[in-house]
């Protein structure tokens, strides 16, 4: 999975001034942690957090906070720690995936791999892991684990 902001999206490990937290992106998607701290560098964790607002936004289609006009004021609402409420009828599953994902603590928030996992489990209905207990440690990168076909581009095959 890949999540690109064209024009703004920078390598993880660049140092610039552009890749540090100051208001850069769209406000609903960044991570809350560059609202509290001024030197936040952001990194794969603070994609998750977007990634949980997206799939918010696939289950409601709406953009976050629509009816909020100012980006200061969307701000606000996620320094506080407030989301968008879950659309009725959306999974269970996937309202507790994704507010993982978009938990204001980075290290509550899971890794991709057990984001990935837990979309394959709700799409074949299979049992879901615990996100209450999953935490980073929990899944190093060393694992052998299969997490599927790679995702192929149709138009360049």
């Amino acid at each position: 999975m890949m999540i690109a902001d064209f024009g703004l999206s920078k390598r993880l490990d660049e140092t610039s001034a552009a890749s540090r937290s100051k208001a850069q992106g769209l406000t609903a998607y960044v991570d809350p942690q560059c609202f509290i701290i001024d030197t936040y560098k952001r990194n794969k964790l603070s994609d998750i957090y977007a990634l949980g607002v997206i799939f918010w936004e696939i289950t409601s289609g709406r953009p976050p906070f629509h009816t909020i006009r100012s980006q200061e004021a969307i701000a606000i609402q996620i320094f506080q720690n407030k989301r968008e409420t879950p659309v009725e009828n959306t999974p269970e599953g996937f309202v507790r995936l994704y507010k993982r994902c978009w938990d204001g603590d980075p290290k509550k928030r899971p890794e991709i791999n057990i984001v990935y996992e837990t979309i394959e489990c709700l799409k074949s209905e299979e049992n879901l892991p615990d996100l209450e207990k999953l935490t980073i440690q929990d899944h190093s990168p060393s694992e052998n684990r299969y997490l599927g076909p790679p995702i192929v581009n149709p138009v360049l095959n």
